[in-house]
C-alpha cells in the first residue's frame, strides 16, 4: 500500500510536471508565433520606412525645385509689376484716345524716361510730343513733307541730329533710321535738349521744334495745348512742368 501510494504520488507529481511542460510548450509556441508576427511587422515597418525615406527625399527635391520655381516666379512677377507701373505712368502714350494700342514698347518707354531724366527733363514732354506727332505710330510718314517716325523728324533735321548731335558721323544718316522707334526717341531727346540749350526757353524751343518759329506764335501754344491734352489723360499738366523748368 505504501509503495502504491508513493507511485501514485510520483504519478501525480509527474502529471503536474507534464502539465507545466505543456503550459510552457503552449507559451513557447505563442511566443514563437508572436515573434513571427513581430518579425513580419518589422519587415513591413522597414519597408514602410524605406518608402517613407524615399518619399521624404523626393519631397526635399520637390521642395528645392519649388523654391527655385518660386524665386523665378517672384522675379517674373516683379518684372511684370515694374512693367505695369511704367505702362500706367505713361498710359496716355500706350493707349490712344480711341482705346487703341500704340506701337510704343516697354523698352522704348524705359529708354525715353531714362534719357529725359539724364538730361534733366520731365519724360512727359517726350511722350506727349510723340502723341501729338504720330500717336506713337512707328512707321508714320507725312504726305506733305519728309517727316517720319514717332516724332516726325524732317530729313534735314534728322540728318543733323543723327550725325552731329548723336555723333554717328557724317554720311551715317539714311531716312529709314527715323522709322525705328528707339532711334526716333533718341533723336527727339537729343534735339529737344539742343533747342533748350540754344534758346533757354521752353516755348521758343518748342516753337522751333514744331515749325512755328521762336516768336512764341499762336501755333506754339496750340501745339503745347495738344501735348497737354494727351498728358492730362494721366493727370499730368504740361504747363506745370514748363513753369518748373522756367
Amino acid at each position: 500500500v505504501k509503495y502504491i501510494n508513493k507511485v501514485e504520488m510520483a504519478n501525480t507529481n509527474l502529471q503536474e510536471k507534464v502539465n507545466k511542460l505543456e503550459k510552457y510548450e503552449t507559451s513557447y509556441k505563442n511566443t514563437v508565433q508572436q515573434n513571427m508576427i513581430l518579425s513580419e511587422n518589422l519587415k513591413d515597418m522597414e519597408s514602410i520606412i524605406k518608402e517613407t525615406d524615399k518619399s521624404i527625399t523626393k519631397l526635399k527635391k520637390d521642395n528645392i525645385n519649388l523654391s527655385k520655381d518660386n524665386k523665378e516666379l517672384i522675379k517674373k512677377y516683379n518684372k511684370l509689376a515694374e512693367k505695369v507701373k511704367l505702362y500706367e505712368k505713361y498710359s496716355y502714350a500706350v493707349i490712344d484716345e480711341s482705346g487703341n494700342r500704340t506701337d510704343l514698347t516697354y523698352d522704348q518707354i524705359k529708354l525715353g524716361e531714362e534719357l529725359m531724366k539724364e538730361k534733366g527733363y520731365d519724360p512727359n514732354i517726350l511722350f506727349s510730343i510723340g502723341m501729338v506727332e504720330s500717336g506713337f505710330n512707328e512707321k508714320e510718314t507725312s504726305t506733305i513733307s519728309t517727316a517720319k517716325g514717332y516724332t516726325q523728324f524732317l530729313d534735314g533735321t534728322a540728318k543733323f541730329t543723327w550725325e552731329t548731335l548723336l555723333k554717328h558721323g557724317k554720311g551715317s544718316w539714311n531716312p529709314s533710321i527715323a522709322l525705328n522707334g528707339e532711334n526716333s526717341i533718341r533723336m527727339c531727346v537729343a534735339y529737344f535738349d539742343y533747342l533748350m540749350k540754344k534758346h533757354g526757353n521752353f516755348y521758343k524751343a518748342m516753337g522751333q521744334y514744331c515749325g512755328a518759329g521762336t516768336s512764341e506764335g499762336s501755333f506754339t501754344y496750340t501745339y503745347i495745348d495738344r501735348m497737354n491734352k494727351h498728358a492730362m489723360r494721366n493727370g499730368v499738366n504740361i504747363y506745370d512742368i514748363i513753369n518748373k523748368m522756367n
